[in-house]
């Protein structure tokens, strides 16, 4: 019975220390689990005692056991020295008192006593080197009585008639003591090494999360620095083609501007699949009109596909809901790449976009988006491989047709992060087949807004005040010509400083605010605004910056400003948002709207 506790014990503790920090205060911690069934057995054990070989003293030998445990329980585990020595005292006099049965178990019971003495004695210095852990004076002052009760009880129990069983005895004794000492060092020794793994996996888990901040932060500088001259090109190049130009003229300008289009779609994807790697890249579910976004899709590449000869095929489903609830942006950025390689590996015949659902009950619909083309098709080995980042079908892709590998990449996460996935099936020189599936909720009609449509001299909003802070002379002029066709009044300011001056002391209807400016960036300037008592601290305030991250984006918001506009600077897009703070900011100014601009 009481080998059978001793086990209890024993497995227990094993059980428990897995999950423990090595130190003093595991150790107490792991004991004070276990305290309530300690008491519980030895109260097993001195009912035993008492009834069975005729204990006297159990009851009061219990009772002692159980204050003392009660006491190292509530004593405090502090650094203070006087509290570790009243907790060694008490743990002393703790074993002291539990290992005392054994004297008289030898010295009443004969040989069977004497079997029985001893495996009580071992088996809770087994279950002391489990549950001692890093603690090591906590296990001598626990175990110094066990080994004392151990060696000294044999020979005194036997006497001088028997004094070479007391001394074969305690030998013994001390072979077994000297056979957990060394089983102990061992643990402590293997606890040290886990201890030591554990602050390096810490320390490398610091290193790792450094190493991706500092990645984090040299694409967001990187970002900033080739968005913001990006924006001067595609800018003066969007305004430069409004301009009436010879054929030539028109040909150079196309190059300089889908050659900005190319660099903007690889910087995209490269911050794309360094937030997707860092986990900070969120989906933004919208109720989104789906024959609009597939529209949207359809016109974007039907004209590539015309200029290269193919035949671009499209099919919406009949049952297809007017809406459904997904992230536009990124669902949009997948189809953009699966139409852009489709586009791009056929040389003849058809490039198709289809567009299925099939409804799954509860509200929910599996939109089905398939990719189809006749190009050069993609071989089992290379479909294995397909979807890796910065992956090609070969070293002569990247030659032949340009491209980095990682739209592929970023699609599948991309839809994997909506809840989806995409498959493909191909034949090599027959073509391949892109499937996007995902489950999306039913939207609901949704109200038409205000949004900008068209871009001439007739669309007029009237005397309306927007301030410009820009820094860049290039894109001050590229915002004020987009700015000029909608009859603003435009007045441009280099940094926070000189926008707050000016806010000061004209009215403004509007305020396109660049985030990184010598003197004030325009953070600081939109909180001081917020925080002030100006007539225009509740101005619309748009972010109008490069620094395009979503830690980004939060910081605008947090800083109290409405919008964020991402450079290069789309003219629609801007003006879209344009048109949407004013409305929302002044409502008086929507009737001056033309109808045209209603979408």
């Amino acid at each position: 019975m009481l080998l059978c506790v001793d086990c209890l014990q024993f497995s227990g503790v094993v059980a428990l220390q897995t999950s423990e920090f090595v130190d003093l205060k595991a150790a107490l911690s792991l004991r004070t689990r276990l305290a309530v069934v300690r008491v519980v057995l030895m109260a097993v054990i001195a009912v035993m005692l008492n009834a069975f070989a005729g204990w006297s003293p159990a009851p009061g030998w219990w009772a002692a056991y159980a204050v003392l445990q009660y006491a190292i329980i509530k004593t405090p585990t502090n650094e203070a020295p006087g509290e570790r020595t009243i907790l060694y005292s008490l743990t002393l006099a703790s074993y002291t008192i539990a290992g005392f049965p054994a004297w008289w178990l030898w010295t009443h019971l004969g040989d069977l006593g004497a079997v029985t003495g001893t495996m009580y004695l071992c088996g809770m210095l087994v279950q002391l080197v489990v549950s001692s852990l890093g603690s090591r004076t906590l296990f001598w002052f626990s175990a110094g009585p066990l080994v004392a009760y151990l060696i000294a009880i044999p020979p005194l129990a036997y006497g001088a008639e028997r004094w070479r069983d007391g001394l074969i005895a305690s030998s013994c004794a001390t072979m077994f003591v000297l056979y957990m000492t060394m089983l102990w060092v061992g643990q402590q020794r293997a606890l040290l090494a886990l201890e030591q793994s554990r602050k390096a996996a810490v320390a490398a888990r610091r290193d790792a999360e450094a190493a991706s901040q500092a990645k984090t932060d040299f694409l967001a500088v990187m970002s900033h620095e080739l968005r913001t001259p990006m924006n001067a090109v595609l800018g003066a190049a969007e305004l430069l083609g409004r301009s009436r130009l010879t054929a030539a003229q028109r040909d150079n300008l196309t190059l300089i501007a889908d050659g900005g289009a190319v660099l903007m779609h690889v910087l995209n994807d490269v911050l794309d699949l360094a937030k997707i790697e860092a986990g900070k890249l969120s989906m933004d579910p919208s109720n989104v009109d789906v024959p609009d976004f597939f529209r949207r899709c359809a016109s974007l590449w039907a004209p590539r596909a015309n200029d290269k000869g193919l035949q671009f095929l499209t099919h919406i489903a009949p049952n297809m809901p007017r809406h459904l609830v997904f992230d536009e942006v990124r669902l949009s950025q997948i189809v953009f790449n699966l139409l852009s390689n489709a586009v791009k590996f056929t040389e003849t015949g058809t490039v198709s976009l289809t567009f299925e659902a099939e409804d799954v009950g509860e509200g929910q619909m599996r939109l089905r988006i398939s990719v189809t083309d006749t190009g050069v098709g993609i071989t089992p080995e290379v479909q294995a491989r397909l979807f890796r980042a910065f992956e090609q079908a070969d070293g002569t892709i990247s030659r032949r047709f340009g491209g980095t590998g990682l739209g592929l990449s970023i699609s599948l996460r991309l839809a994997q992060m909506m809840g989806g996935d995409i498959r493909v099936s191909s034949v090599p020189n027959l073509g391949s087949t892109f499937e996007l599936t995902l489950t999306c909720a039913k939207g609901e009609a949704r109200a038409t807004r205000l949004a900008y449509s068209s871009i001439d001299d007739d669309n007029v909003v009237g005397f309306v005040r927007i301030l410009v802070a820009e820094d860049n002379p290039a894109n001050q002029k590229v915002i004020g010509l987009f700015l000029n066709p909608i009859g603003a009044h435009v007045t441009i300011v280099e940094n926070g400083q000189e926008a707050l001056e000016a806010l000061a002391v004209e009215p403004f209807d509007l305020v396109l605010m660049d985030m990184q400016m010598p003197v004030m960036d325009g953070l600081e300037a939109t909180r001081r605004l917020r925080a002030g008592d100006s007539r225009n601290r509740h101005v619309p305030v748009l972010a109008l910056t490069a620094n395009v991250l979503e830690s980004h984006r939060k910081a605008c918001f947090e800083a109290g400003m409405n919008g964020h506009i991402a450079k290069p600077i789309d003219a629609r897009a801007l003006l879209s948002e344009v048109f949407t703070a004013l409305a929302d900011g002044a409502p008086a100014l929507a009737p001056d709207v033309p109808a045209s601009l209603a979408s």
